[in-house]
């Protein structure tokens, strides 16, 4: 979950105002705070982003409650006298997360939300550039 605990801009609160989360989970406005306020202070921006913005919003907190599940459940369960025998089988909700990861991935860089290379740093040719 992200947090901020600097205050806001008269400007940030006037945006949050205007784009205020769809969702009333505190878990998802966490996140879409930050992520209005960089996507709308943009100037390619559209009101067509926030739809993107919220749907990557959702991503993020199905990820949070799937890495809740796998942390207190186990990454893998254990059946017993099946037709196979006894079977060490992974849960569902890990490849889920393998899913929801890449979409998250892909949305964030449809949002151009992916980090950049950092011009004052040289990279020699073996290292890849971020995007």
């Amino acid at each position: 979950m992200l947090k901020s605990s600097r205050k806001r801009t008269r400007d940030e609160l006037k945006i949050l105002n205007t784009y205020p989360p769809p969702r009333d989970d505190p878990r998802f406005k966490s996140y879409w705070e930050p992520l209005i306020l960089n996507v709308t202070q943009r100037q390619n921006f559209k009101e067509d982003h926030l739809f993107q913005v919220a749907t990557l919003c959702g991503l993020y907190v199905e990820k949070d409650a799937l890495e809740e599940i796998i942390q207190q459940e186990g990454a893998f369960y254990f059946t017993t006298g099946g037709r196979n025998g006894d079977v060490h089988k992974q849960r569902p909700e890990v490849d889920r997360l393998s899913t929801v990861t890449n979409q998250i991935l892909y949305f964030t860089k449809a949002l151009g939300l992916v980090l950049h290379k950092d011009t004052q740093t040289k990279l020699n040719d073996a290292e890849e550039e971020w995007e």
